[in-house]
């Protein structure tokens, strides 16, 4: 995704540093314009100014802009998911949102595989929140997630003892 963001950007201006610079702070300016929304959302007015300023002067996010590092692409999606995720929650929600979330969820699926299953481990619990299932339920869904981060955590050492294969090994090596 972030390849063909920049690519994009190639096309017209040529393969050279100056249009990735520019791809990317573009990527960066629509992060900080999800991110004051967002906090605006959640809060007020100032709450969002403030989170896009401490976005803005955050010495990793200045550090990877100057070295041209593609987690620019990666931080405006996941920024779209936080966005569309209140908004679907506070209702009612426009499809707008949710084709948002939904191509987000794709576009971050294809750049960081391994978010996909933080986000969908939240969308999981906040339904049972948002539908209102009794406390018995939510407390097996949450055991069922547990079991499996455990699983996770523990998969990787168990296959380097048995010398087996362990099935989606290649997932969750992250841990």
């Amino acid at each position: 995704l972030t390849q063909a963001f920049v690519g994009f950007f190639f096309t017209f201006m040529g393969v050279n540093p100056i249009s990735s610079a520019v791809a990317l702070m573009l990527a960066k300016l629509l992060t900080v314009i999800v991110l004051f929304y967002l906090g605006k959302t959640m809060f007020n007015e100032k709450t969002g100014l403030t989170g896009a300023l401490v976005y803005i002067f955050s010495p990793t996010i200045i550090y990877y802009t100057t070295v041209f590092y593609k987690e620019a692409v990666v931080q405006l999606v996941v920024a779209v998911i936080l966005l569309s995720s209140l908004k679907i929650y506070l209702k009612p929600a426009s499809w707008k949102y949710w084709l948002a979330l939904m191509v987000s969820m794709a576009a971050v699926a294809n750049e960081r595989f391994y978010l996909v299953f933080f986000f969908a481990a939240t969308f999981f619990m906040l339904s049972f929140i948002m539908a209102k299932i009794s406390r018995k339920i939510y407390l097996a869904a949450a055991a069922v997630l547990l079991t499996l981060g455990v699983y996770a955590l523990t998969g990787k050492y168990a296959d380097q003892m048995a010398g087996g294969h362990i099935p989606y090994r290649d997932v969750i090596q992250f841990f």
